[in-house]
């Protein structure tokens, strides 16, 4: 695309069916100021063939193009030139013409032009012996001549105040970086000085050059950063019995959290297993949803079929009938041309009998002609008498015609009727099965979100406590005092988690309930099981009134049930109380100081 005042060119290129464009669009204008495509009526000259991969650059009001493929793959190495004087007046004229093929480049495509002052520069491109060019032109538009650069062995040829310098990088070789229509990296800086008096010379590095670029160099500078860092050994040794301090607390917190940390793991397994249960109804709605969705379809079609065989049916017995009407119209014609006849032989036979009495002597003959006449009457008559029959035959079946017809209206309109009925509740059901797979959609999320959150959760407390325990570890041999308090406080915060033990054991046989134990059973959480001892020795110090108390005052959820012995009945009756996977047994009667706690 090249820009001649407020309006850009667009020259050849190729077609959504990857062929260069015909002659018609080989040109296209787009005026900048009023944002719209341009038509262009005509353009004068010999225009260059439909070629695509073309390139040129914009000089005044001219465009000056080079090379080129056309679609049986053939490269070009003419120049043209399209004058721009008006923008309704075209014109092209081919400006080269060398004496040899030796001054001029060779045949190429997807290179790259350039103009800089009244050069133009042509670099690179794919040529016409399947191979990437990496030698580059320079063209004087003042005098149209070809110079040649060889840029391959790095030297440099001034011609007019334009030079190549050898760049101080190594130059790569450029057929490695031209592919698929782009340009090669040309590793060297272009001094252009002298061509454009008055600006000092830049030395820069070019990116790669795109299709329709014109070999424009650009630069890119980056900026060293300095990095610095420093080092925090002071501070952490500074603040290193202060971190121990925090970390105790925090195993304690953490210890206390250990309940809260079994209910999130519940509150997770049972997100999942309802994250399971939703994709697998999920899964099954949709199968369910494709089959009915499927039978749908099958009796709408089985529904359409009907209903175009009944369509069929009526067209035939509306046809049957025109051709009934038409049979009928051609029988009536044959009677009235029957009834016509038979009164032109009454007419004759009329005349002849007037002419037999008027002519006595010919007696024989008219009563000849008269019999004659008698029989074409009588062949006539039966005639009539069967085309009487064959209109009554057809009128027969017109009437079962039009009744056939109104009987097929009618089915036709049961069937349309009951064929809507039919669309309509395949439409509802289909809403309804929408509607559900989108509620089961939005419950799966929340619950996936819900089980994010839990997991977020987990996580957190997980790194914390293995966090605390690396912490308690690393200070356990200079703080052996703290971490046998903090053993203390730990076990003091897990037997507040056991069930406590009734104090003393008494005389009686059937043995009071200890408020406090009640309480403890109480503060159980949901999904705990209780299992009360009923041998013999825990039956005599009172199980049974233990265990009704214990239902009592449990929370709900909580399962009290009896068991077998416990085998540990010296100081019962004994509990077995189980959360989740654990189990531990305790003896309610013991002194506080003998309580029975086995793990399995």
């Amino acid at each position: 695309m090249q820009r001649v005042g407020d309006c850009c060119y667009v020259v050849g290129g190729r077609g959504t069916t990857h062929k260069p464009v015909s002659e018609e669009h080989f040109v296209a204008c787009y005026n900048t100021k009023q944002s719209q495509w341009l038509p262009i009526r005509e353009i004068k000259g010999q225009p260059p063939p439909a070629v695509s991969s073309i390139r040129g650059a914009a000089l005044e009001d001219r465009i000056i193009l080079f090379g080129g493929a056309d679609l049986k793959k053939e490269r070009f190495n003419r120049l043209w030139t399209l004058h721009i004087s008006r923008r309704t007046q075209l014109r092209w004229s081919c400006t080269d013409d060398p004496p040899s093929d030796t001054d001029r480049p060779c045949e190429r495509a997807a290179h790259s032009v350039s103009l800089v002052g009244d050069h133009l520069y042509v670099i690179s491109g794919y040529g016409s012996v399947r191979h990437y060019a990496s030698d580059a032109w320079r063209l004087s538009l003042k005098a149209p001549r070809v110079a040649a650069i060889d840029c391959q062995q790095g030297g440099a040829e001034a011609a007019e105040g334009s030079q190549w310098m050898k760049a101080k990088r190594r130059r790569t070789d450029p057929t490695k970086g031209a592919a698929n229509g782009h340009a090669a990296f040309v590793e060297s800086a272009v001094d252009i000085s002298a061509a454009v008096p008055k600006v000092p010379a830049v030395q820069i590095k070019p990116a790669p050059v795109a299709c329709q670029a014109q070999g424009a160099c650009r630069a890119a500078a980056v900026s060293a950063l300095p990095v610095c860092g420093s080092s925090l050994e002071e501070e952490r040794l500074r603040h290193e019995n202060e971190e121990l301090r925090r970390a105790l607390d925090h195993e304690r917190n953490l210890l206390k959290g250990m309940v809260d940390n079994t209910e999130l793991m519940k509150q997770r397994m049972a997100a999942e297993a309802a994250q399971r249960r939703l994709q697998s109804e999920l899964q099954e709605l949709r199968q369910a949803t494709d089959l009915e969705m499927h039978a749908l379809r099958r009796q709408h079609q089985i529904a359409e079929d009907r209903l175009q065989r009944e369509v069929l049916a009526r067209q035939a017995a509306e046809q049957e009938l025109v051709h009934s009407k038409r049979a009928q119209e051609s029988a009536d014609e044959a009677a009235q041309k029957a009834r016509l006849y038979s009164s032109e032989l009454a007419q004759k036979a009329e005349e002849a009998r007037n002419e037999s009495l008027l002519h006595m002597q010919s007696k024989e003959a008219a009563d000849q002609e008269l019999q004659r006449f008698q029989k074409e009457i009588a062949v006539m008559q039966r005639t009539c008498e069967h085309l009487q029959k064959e209109l009554h035959g057809s009128e027969m079946k017109r009437k079962e015609a039009e009744s056939m017809a109104e009987k097929l209206q009618s089915q036709l309109f049961q069937a349309r009727d009951s064929a809507d009925k039919e669309r309509t509740e395949l439409v509802e059901r289909a809403a309804k099965a929408e509607a559900a797979l989108t509620d089961a959609r939005a419950e799966l999320e929340h619950l996936k979100q819900n089980l994010k959150s839990l997991q977020t959760q987990l996580a957190e407390r997980q790194a914390e406590l293995h966090q605390s325990k690396e912490h308690l570890d690393a200070a356990g041999k200079e703080n052996g005092t703290l971490k046998s308090c903090a053993d203390t406080e730990v076990s003091e915060v897990r037997s507040s988690n056991v069930v406590p033990m009734i104090a003393k054991l008494k005389k009686e046989k059937i043995m009071p309930i200890k408020k406090d134990a009640l309480e403890v059973v109480s503060n159980l959480l949901s999904g705990a099981r209780v299992s009360v001892c009923q041998g013999k020795a825990c039956s005599k110090r009172g199980s049974a009134q233990l265990m009704e108390e214990l239902s009592m005052h449990a929370e709900e959820g909580v399962e009290v049930m009896p068991c077998k012995c416990l085998d540990k009945c010296k100081a019962g009756p004994n509990l077995e109380v189980t959360v989740g996977a654990e189990k531990r047994i305790v003896a309610v009667n013991a002194p506080a100081q003998k309580v029975l706690v086995s793990m399995p």
